[in-house]
């Protein structure tokens, strides 16, 4: 896959999920399908859905756990969708 959003977008769409999710938890939230959630201090979040997981670190460090591709492929499009419907 060569189209994955920046940084930035995953943080918003973590932002926009959190405001606009359903809280399932203390520190997480769902919205269309995709989860956030973060531990107490804020430096690590996660965004995930079914079959992936996103991982995003402190200095903006992330990586990606999924094991077909078009499972990413569709995560990524609740993503940009997320972005776009609340953005």
């Amino acid at each position: 896959m060569e189209h994955k959003p920046d940084i930035q977008t995953l943080l918003s769409v973590f932002a926009i999920i959190r405001e606009h999710g359903e809280q399932q938890s203390d520190q997480s939230y769902q919205l269309n399908g995709v989860t956030a959630l973060s531990d107490l201090d804020g430096y690590h979040v996660v965004l995930k859905d079914d079959a992936v997981r996103l991982d995003i670190n402190f200095h903006n460090t992330h990586q990606y756990q999924y094991e077909h591709r078009q499972q990413l492929e569709r995560f990524v499009s609740r993503l940009e969708t997320i972005a776009e419907q609340y953005g």
